[in-house]
């Protein structure tokens, strides 16, 4: 199955697949909790041959990340300018601040919320997997052209990276995204692994993850992240204790500032 019909089929599965429930991940017990260590690399996420998108990252993960293939645009550079990108954060809050300054990256991420059912008949969250193309030459148009293009745009960009969850020294899970099997094989630094400094509701509905805000804690990928403009990933509100581990699709944008790499 191509990329573009694997996408196709996870963003046609939201309507009908989530639940509109509000059960958000995070918090001191939650995969952003704990102080983090460096990640190590990973093999590449590959596309399956069939929905749905791979479960869950496994711990520890292998080194030195595999070289994956590049569709991007042959001949050319892997992104494009992004001095009239301009991410919009939602109105009436303060725990996630307006960027300033250009975007580094922005990404179209696909891949899954990971969630296993707790003792309490409650889902937590374990981490999420996901695909990272680059966005940057959609980033500066306006949001409805953004929006329109996205779904057919993104799957024939180079794929940058990927993001996952890695196990830190606290035992917690810490969030990475991670370009060194992909778009800057051989930069030992191009990579970021954050940390959450905030959270808001997604203002499109209770069935979509939280926008979030994260500081570099190591890594020269970014200084700052923000997951924004998100579809689906929210977990079903309970569950039957014992009951095996899920995944649920979603898509963000990742809007990634700072840092230096390049590619």
């Amino acid at each position: 199955m191509s990329p573009i019909t694997l996408i196709t089929l996870v963003l046609a599965t939201f309507a009908a697949a989530l639940p509109a429930t509000d059960v958000r991940p995070g918090g001191p017990g939650g995969p952003f909790g704990g102080p983090p260590s460096i990640p190590r690399p990973v093999q590449p996420i590959p596309f399956p041959s069939k929905f749905p998108i791979p479960s869950r990252p496994g711990f520890p993960v292998p080194s030195p990340p595999a070289v994956s293939p590049q569709p991007g645009r042959p001949g050319q550079a892997l992104t494009c300018d992004t001095s009239n990108a301009v991410l919009t954060v939602p109105p009436g809050q303060t725990t996630l601040p307006a960027p300033s300054g250009k975007p580094s990256f922005v990404m179209f991420g696909v891949g899954t919320q990971n969630y296993t059912c707790g003792a309490a008949g409650t889902y937590t969250s374990t981490g999420a997997v996901a695909q990272l193309f680059d966005l940057s030459c959609l980033a500066s148009k306006n949001q409805a052209a953004f929006n329109a293009d996205i779904i057919t745009a993104a799957p024939g960009e180079a794929k940058l990276g990927q993001h996952y969850f890695q196990k830190n020294d606290a035992g917690a899970l810490s969030p990475v995204w991670d370009f060194r099997g992909d778009s800057a094989k051989g930069n030992a630094n191009a990579f970021v692994l954050a940390a959450k400094k905030g959270n808001v509701a997604a203002p499109t509905g209770a069935q979509d993850v939280d926008w979030l805000f994260l500081q570099s804690v190591s890594g020269n990928l970014a200084t700052s992240i923000y997951r924004a403009q998100t579809k689906g990933g929210q977990p079903p509100a309970s569950c039957t204790p014992g009951t095996p581990d899920i995944t649920v699709p979603y898509t963000s944008r990742y809007w990634l500032y700072g840092g230096s790499v390049q590619v």
